[in-house]
């Protein structure tokens, strides 16, 4: 029987997966996006960010509010 602590483990596995290909799938994860942005002759936080939302803008875990 699965209890209240198991399924909030589960859920929480779940969201955890389902967030770790933004932060480390290749060439588009935050990992590898700040990986080619320390390599550039002076990084930039902007161009950072601006390159995170370009390369990410349909992933659902990613959205923008102005």
């Amino acid at each position: 029987m699965l209890t209240t602590v198991t399924i909030n483990m589960l859920c929480t596995m779940f969201s955890l997966l389902l967030f770790s290909d933004l932060i480390e799938g290749k060439g588009t994860g935050i990992f590898d996006i700040l990986d080619e942005e320390n390599k550039l002759p002076k990084p930039a936080t902007e161009h950072f960010t601006n390159e995170v939302h370009k390369k990410n803008r349909d992933h659902f875990r990613l959205s923008v509010s102005c």
